[in-house]
C-alpha cells in the first residue's frame, strides 16, 4: 500500500512538473511539494530517477527564472553602457548559453525577455525529441563563443569532471560567466571541476573550500537566485539545493 501510495505521489510530480514543457515556469512551491511527496528515503527517489531521465536536470522555477533573468539583463544592459562609453558600439556582445540541451532554460529566460543565443554539443538528448528544438544550435561551445563573441556566458550543468571557462577567459569579449549546478557535491554528482568553481581546495566530506579565483577575475555569489534552486539531486527536505549558481567577472569590466 505504501509503495502503491508513493507512485501514486510520484504519478502526480511527474504531471505538474512536466508543466514546465507546456506553461513555463513552475511555482517554486508547487515544485518542492512535488519533492516532498515523492521522496521518502535518503536513497535516490523515483522522482529524482524520472527527473534524470528525462533529462530535466534543473527544476525551472518561476521564481528561478524570473531572478535569473533580471539579474541578465541589468549586467547586459551594464556591459551595454560600458561598451558604448569606451568602444562607441551600440551595445556589447550578447548573451549565450552553451551547453544548453533540449533549450528549455533558454526558452524560459526569453518568456522573460532575455535575448540569448543558445548551443549544445550532444546530439543524444534530441533522440527522442525529433531533432533539434526550435531556438538551440547544434556546436561546439568553444566555437560558439569564437562566432558570436559574448558578453556574457551561461552554462548549466557543465559535464563532470570537465572545466571550460578557462577558454571563455581567454576570449576578450567575455565580461562574466554564471555557472548553475552541482558545486562539488561531495555525496552525489558533480559539475565541472575545482577550477571551474574558483575552489582550490576541498574538505573531505563536506562542502566548505578555499577559495581561488583566476587573476584579473572575482567571484560573486547569487544569492537572490541561488534561494530558488531546486534539481534532480535534491531530496525531500530541501532544506538547501545540492545545485549552486556563481558568478565570475572580469574586474576592469573591459569590453572587447
Amino acid at each position: 500500500a505504501l509503495m502503491m501510495t508513493r507512485m501514486q505521489n510520484l504519478q502526480k510530480c511527474q504531471e505538474k512538473l512536466l508543466t514546465c514543457k507546456k506553461n513555463l515556469p513552475l511555482r517554486y512551491d508547487d515544485a518542492k511539494h512535488a519533492f516532498q511527496q515523492a521522496c521518502s528515503f535518503s536513497a535516490a527517489s523515483p522522482l529524482s530517477l524520472w527527473l534524470r531521465n528525462s533529462r530535466y536536470y534543473q527544476v525551472l522555477t518561476r521564481e528561478f527564472v524570473k531572478a535569473l533573468a533580471a539579474y541578465l539583463s541589468k549586467r547586459k544592459a551594464s556591459y551595454d553602457t560600458t561598451a558604448a562609453k569606451s568602444t562607441g558600439r551600440a551595445s556589447a556582445g550578447p548573451i549565450v548559453e552553451v551547453g544548453a540541451g533540449l533549450g528549455t532554460l533558454a526558452r524560459a529566460l526569453r518568456s522573460y525577455g532575455v535575448d540569448l543565443e543558445a548551443t549544445t554539443l550532444s546530439t543524444g538528448v534530441f533522440d527522442e525529441r525529433d531533432g533539434i528544438p526550435h531556438g538551440v544550435v547544434l556546436e561546439p561551445q568553444l566555437q560558439t563563443i569564437k562566432r558570436l563573441k559574448p558578453s556574457i556566458v551561461l552554462c548549466a550543468w557543465m559535464p563532470d569532471r570537465e572545466d571550460w571557462t578557462k577558454r571563455w577567459r581567454e576570449a576578450t569579449s567575455v565580461s562574466e560567466y554564471i555557472i548553475i549546478g552541482p558545486r562539488l557535491n561531495p555525496f552525489s554528482v558533480s559539475s565541472g571541476t575545482e577550477a571551474t568553481w574558483c575552489v582550490k581546495e576541498q574538505y573531505l566530506g563536506s562542502f566548505l573550500h578555499t577559495e581561488d579565483c583566476p587573476p584579473g577575475w572575482e567571484v560573486h555569489g547569487l544569492p537572490q537566485i541561488f534561494q530558488w534552486l531546486l534539481s534532480a539531486d535534491d531530496d525531500d527536505s530541501i532544506q538547501f539545493s545540492t545545485s549552486s549558481i556563481l558568478s565570475v567577472r572580469r574586474k576592469e569590466n573591459r569590453v572587447s
